[in-house]
């Protein structure tokens, strides 16, 4: 054989290898297996996310000697990240899923096998399952495992269950749950729906009613199939699972070093377990219906540019839970927000698939683009009034930009996370809350309306949550708080 024709075969040989997934790929692919298989809400998923990447991010700073979100552990120079990385995963997978133990202990063994046996790995085993359990714990009391009484109204423009299912409302409760880079479910709530009697209204509806109706000759055979592509609905990795998926194409075509990869699922999941809080509370509170209640009852809406059909439906079946705003949007404008911070640029060309449609893929040229098709699929669907889409992106990317600003500042940050409130985020009376380690120091300031910032308090950390009670006050129009 010539030494040409050994060259090629040499090349094709390497060409047809298939891109070896790190340890972090894998992790993150056998959660999203679990949130398919388990048939997770998206809610629950975010959740879930978060807290695996959230330890692998602090396993890391501590062996990187970086900032940690939580957790923070002194260990002596030298240890590997791989042995830290895969004892920190196993160990809050198995919580959270606890009937996929098997699945996990198999990919646990398998990168056990792949480092040799040393004091160091076996110290940074230990490292990783100290971590694990410490935001086992931390996020135990979060919240997420209450439920709430949910007083059904009947008036013009309120949620009611819907058909086909006529199911009872889902994860009322979420919005009590303790959010990981806000201080509390309402920082960002947008203003709410349009009124029933604005012109706003009646143009949203006709567009819902005519793109987004199960018969519709308006709506074009690819918009059809956009709506169907990213539908994640029961069975799929969910909405934030999908945006894992982008991240993992994005960080394979930018060839991302693991450290930085370690970073940025955890600052996607992190953020986007805090869209979800955002959204449920902007759902609950405003309490709106969806397409299917708004169009079948229209004579009721007391708005003349709208006409009833009682037997319309939507294209895709209406998930139960309030309309305002859309969680397809809010993890989408958050999730494409991180994206580009982390790749530097709106601009990046990924390809993504989709458990709803199996063997249809789309490449796009642009995170903001993607965004946008994702949270325009619910209009075609027609579970999701233009309003509710439009406000839902914005949330999820002033959720981003926040987090990003406040505890993803730059690669290699150190500084303690410090959180901002600003003027009208503020809802006197209210509880505002902060993940913190016990025994840490916080400061608790003010800034008063003689635009100084003024001293509250200092208290030592008793539990992994401090809670202040903000005063009856006016005269406040900013808060912060930070650990010393």
């Amino acid at each position: 054989m010539s030494r040409l024709s050994m060259a090629v075969v040499i090349l094709l040989l390497l060409c047809s290898r298939p891109s070896r997934a790190d340890v972090l790929d894998d992790w993150n692919q056998a959660l999203l297996n679990s949130i398919r298989t388990e048939n997770t809400h998206p809610c629950v998923a975010a959740r879930a996310l978060a807290i695996v990447h959230g330890s692998m991010h602090d396993a890391t700073a501590a062996i990187t000697q970086t900032a940690p979100f939580f957790k923070k552990e002194q260990v002596r120079p030298g240890l590997p990240l791989i042995p830290a990385l895969n004892s920190a995963a196993f160990c809050t997978a198995t919580n959270l899923y606890p009937s996929r133990a098997a699945s996990f202990l198999v990919l646990y063994e398998k990168w056990l096998d792949l480092a040799p046996e040393s004091a160091e790995g076996a110290e940074a085993l230990r490292l990783g399952r100290s971590i694990a359990d410490a935001w086992i714990n931390w996020r135990a009391r979060d919240g997420s495992s209450g439920t709430l009484p949910y007083i059904p109204a009947t008036e013009p423009g309120a949620w009611r269950r819907t058909p086909p299912f006529v199911r009872p409302p889902e994860m009322y409760n979420w919005a009590r749950v303790i959010p990981f880079t806000m201080v509390s479910a309402a920082q960002f709530r947008p203003a709410g729906p349009p009124k029933l009697s604005s012109e706003r209204y009646a143009e949203d509806f006709a567009a819902i009613k005519e793109l987004g109706g199960v018969r519709s000759t308006a709506r074009t055979a690819e918009q059809t199939e956009t709506a169907h592509f990213w539908s994640d609905f029961s069975y799929t990795v969910t909405p934030p699972g999908h945006w894992n998926e982008a991240a993992q194409s994005i960080a394979a075509v930018r060839q991302m070093p693991l450290q930085q990869k370690v970073k940025l699922f955890a600052a996607l999941n992190l953020i986007m377990s805090d869209a979800a809080v955002a959204c449920w509370d902007s759902k609950y509170v405003y309490n709106f219906w969806p397409p299917v209640t708004a169009v079948r009852a229209a004579e009721t809406d007391s708005n003349p540019a709208t006409d009833a059909d009682p037997e319309w439906m939507p294209l895709l079946n209406t998930p139960a839970f309030p309309e305002y705003v859309s969680g397809h949007s809010a993890f989408s404008g958050a999730a494409a927000a991180v994206l580009a911070r982390f790749n530097g640029s709106d601009q990046i060309t990924f390809t993504i698939s989709s458990d709803s449609l199996p063997g249809k893929t789309r490449t796009y040229d642009s995170l903001h683009a993607c965004a946008e098709e994702v949270s325009q699929s619910r209009l075609y669907g027609g579970i999701h009034f233009p309003a509710a889409l439009n406000d839902g992106l914005k949330l999820g990317r002033q959720i981003a930009e926040h987090a990003l600003a406040n505890f993803f500042a730059s690669p290699g940050s150190d500084r303690s996370p410090v959180l901002h409130i600003s003027p009208g985020e503020l809802h006197f009376p209210s509880w505002i809350g902060a993940a913190v380690e016990p025994g840490s120091a916080v400061t608790i300031e003010m800034f008063s309306a003689s635009g100084r910032w003024q001293h509250w308090t200092n208290t030592i950390a008793v539990a992994p949550v401090v809670r202040w009670r903000l005063p009856e006050s006016r005269n406040v129009s900013e808060f912060r708080f930070g650990l010393r």
